[in-house]
């Protein structure tokens, strides 16, 4: 049976992505000569930048290897030093039988990646004030940007919507681009005419 409280959420959401997309794209900060100016850093302290393999998700498999069935341990996670999604597999005793690298597929975030997330934004000098307004809605899930065009959210980028409501989560509030990959806020004023891609 679905929970009354998931459905409305969802619609929520998609109200919001729906609003997102319909509203005017907002200029980036241009400098003194008027040329668009690059990302703007955020306050957030470099310590706390994601390294290394951040896990995904697990699960256990079973696999017909040599006419007998062996079990396995699956893990997939994205590796922030090779900027890629990783799948390991280990067998029962935890040892690592094999690992492939997938440049071109797509996690939803964990909490780690959401916690840095939410820091970003938060501390982010054009975003930040906006945080502070009451009756705010943060709609997570790590809704993945992933455009050959847009110079920071290519290939080896680690791209995720940070979408903020207001009120009963209807009043689009904000709409940023994170990149996880270059810790910092690419797109404070994201404007995108197609739906939001959610990693599996």
């Amino acid at each position: 049976m679905s929970c009354p409280h998931v459905r409305i959420m969802t619609l929520l959401l998609a109200s919001a992505l729906a609003a997102c997309a319909g509203t005017p794209p907002r200029a980036p900060p241009a400098d003194a000569a008027g040329h668009a100016a690059g990302p703007v850093a955020s306050a957030a302290d470099p310590a706390g930048r994601l390294r290394g393999f951040q896990l995904a998700r697990r699960y256990s498999d079973v696999v017909r290897i040599d006419g007998r069935d062996v079990q396995q341990q699956v893990e997939y996670g994205f590796d922030y030093d090779r900027a890629a999604t990783v799948r390991r597999i280990f067998d029962v005793q935890g040892r690592l039988m094999s690992e492939d690298v997938f440049e071109a597929e797509s996690l939803r975030a964990n909490a780690a990646e959401e916690a840095r997330l939410h820091e970003l934004v938060r501390t982010h000098p054009q975003l930040g004030p906006m945080m502070e307004q009451p009756d705010l809605l943060v709609h997570s899930g790590g809704f993945v940007v992933r455009e050959a065009d847009d110079p920071y959210c290519g290939l080896h980028s680690r791209c995720l919507r940070y979408i903020v409501s207001r009120g009963d989560g209807s009043i689009p509030h904000i709409h940023a681009v994170v990149d996880l990959v270059s810790d910092r806020v690419v797109h404070p004023f994201y404007d995108d005419k197609t739906p939001a891609k959610k990693a599996p």
